[in-house]
């Protein structure tokens, strides 16, 4: 999985079938992220969390090779 045109950079990215356990997916050097046991059937609710400390959680449909999303919202901006 990969998070295009955000705010601001990724730190971590994580997903959840249930909305209570969340599992840490592992960045790779090509700018992906891969859950080692997958992301399962159906679909998928991620947490995107930017360096700023931002979060974002958004349901993406099941994940499919080449297959691009959008979201449903941006990472929300800074706070002063």
């Amino acid at each position: 999985m990969q998070v295009r045109n955000s705010r601001y950079p990724i730190s971590k990215l994580e997903s959840s079938k249930d909305g209570a356990a969340w599992t840490e997916a592992q960045r790779q050097d090509y700018d992906y992220f891969l859950n080692g046991g997958g992301f399962g059937a159906g679909s998928t609710q991620v947490r995107i969390t930017a360096l700023n400390g931002a979060t974002l959680i958004d349901t993406l449909p099941e994940v499919q090779a080449s297959l691009e999303v959008s979201g449903q919202s941006q990472i929300p901006a800074a706070t002063q």
